[in-house]
C-alpha cells in the first residue's frame, strides 16, 4: 500500500479530492434535465474521479472517491438518510474501477477509449438495474413509495405507474439520462486528460531535475579533486 500513499500521491488525492467535493457539493453545480425527474441531476464531480484514476491508478481513484463520499454524507444524511451518497458511490465505483484497471494495463489512445467505454457500460448498468431495484426502494422508504412514483409520473408514459420497480423506468427515464451524463463525463475526460497528464508529467520532471544536477555536480567535483 505504501507505493499508493507517496507524498506525490498525497499531493495529488488532496488536489482531485478539493475538486471533486466542489463539483458535488457546492450548490448551483448540479441541475436537472427537463423532461426527467427532477431529483435526477447532473453532477460532474466523476470527472476529476476518473482523470485521477487514469493518471494514478484505481485505487487512488477509488480513495479520492472515498473521502467525496465521507464529506458528502453529513450534508445528505439529513434528507435522505445517505441514500443518495451510497448511490453515487457505487455508480462511480463501477465507473472508474474497470476503467483504470483497463488504462493501466494499456496505456495508450486505444487503450483509453477502450477503458472509458468499459467503465460507461458498467456505470450505465448498475445505475439502471440496481437504481430500480435498490436505490429507488431505499428512497421509497424515506419519502413513501407513492411519493417517489409521483416524481416519476413528471414523464408521460410513466403517467399510470403504480410500483417503484415498474421495468418501463429502466429504459424511459434512467438509461436515457444517465447516457447523457455518462457521455457527458467521458467525453469531458478524455479531452482534459492529456493536458492534465502532461503538466503532471512535467512536475514530475521538474522536481526530478535538481536532484540530476546535483547528482552530476556531486560526480565533477570527485573527479576534479583527482
Amino acid at each position: 500500500m505504501k507505493k499508493y500513499f507517496t507524498l506525490k500521491n498525497i499531493s495529488a488525492i488532496a488536489i482531485f479530492s478539493a475538486v471533486a467535493v466542489i463539483l458535488a457539493c457546492v450548490p448551483g453545480l448540479q441541475f436537472s434535465l427537463p423532461f426527467f425527474p427532477s431529483f435526477l441531476q447532473l453532477h460532474f464531480d466523476e470527472i476529476p474521479i476518473l482523470i485521477s484514476t487514469f493518471a494514478y491508478g484505481p485505487f487512488v481513484g477509488t480513495f479520492i472517491l472515498i473521502i467525496k463520499s465521507l464529506i458528502k454524507l453529513p450534508m445528505d444524511f439529513g434528507s435522505n438518510l445517505g441514500i443518495g451518497v451510497l448511490a453515487d458511490f457505487l455508480y462511480t465505483f463501477s465507473l472508474i474501477f474497470p476503467a483504470g484497471l483497463i488504462y493501466k494495463k494499456f496505456h495508450s489512445i486505444k487503450g483509453a477509449l477502450l477503458a472509458l467505454g468499459v467503465g460507461g457500460i458498467c456505470e450505465l448498468f448498475m445505475s439502471s438495474v440496481l437504481g430500480l431495484y435498490i436505490i429507488y426502494p431505499l428512497y421509497g422508504l424515506v419519502y413513501t413509495e407513492e411519493a417517489v412514483i409521483g416524481m416519476f409520473k413528471v414523464v408521460p408514459s410513466l403517467s399510470n405507474m403504480t410500483s417503484l420497480t415498474d421495468p418501463r423506468v429502466i429504459y424511459t427515464v434512467l438509461i436515457p439520462f444517465n447516457l447523457i451524463k455518462i457521455a457527458i463525463v467521458l467525453f469531458v475526460t478524455f479531452i482534459i486528460y492529456k493536458p492534465i497528464r502532461f503538466l503532471i508529467d512535467f512536475e514530475r520532471k521538474k522536481k526530478n531535475t535538481p536532484k540530476v544536477k546535483k547528482d552530476e555536480e556531486i560526480t565533477n567535483n570527485n573527479l576534479n579533486n583527482k
